[in-house]
């Protein structure tokens, strides 16, 4: 082997062994602490012409509190009063499930 490749080497061991200690120490666990959020109603759909209005009413939730099929139903408002108008026309929504024909 020729002397310039030994001493590449020699060099290269070292250098990659600092840049894998380096980046493995860059990791740290942080903890943040959100305050809880003020109770709000979360409005979400849609009302296209010829189609069943779609629109759902929840709870908002804080940020990292957990997301499961039960969390996700007690957020849902169920029994709201929902009242549309585009100006002129007023139309009040009743609920239907989805998989109930229109």
């Amino acid at each position: 082997m020729r002397a310039w490749v030994k001493y590449r080497l020699l060099y290269a061991a070292p250098i990659v062994t600092a840049m894998l200690v380096i980046l493995q120490s860059c990791e740290k666990e942080i903890t943040v602490d959100l305050p809880q959020p003020d109770p709000k109603i979360v409005v979400e759909g849609y009302i296209f012409e010829g189609l069943r209005p779609y629109v759902v009413l929840s709870k908002n939730s804080g940020y990292f509190a957990p997301i499961d099929s039960v969390a996700l139903a007690n957020s849902v408002i169920y029994d709201a009063l929902v009242i549309v108008s585009d100006g002129v026309n007023i139309d009040t929504l009743t609920f239907q499930p989805a998989n109930e024909a229109p």
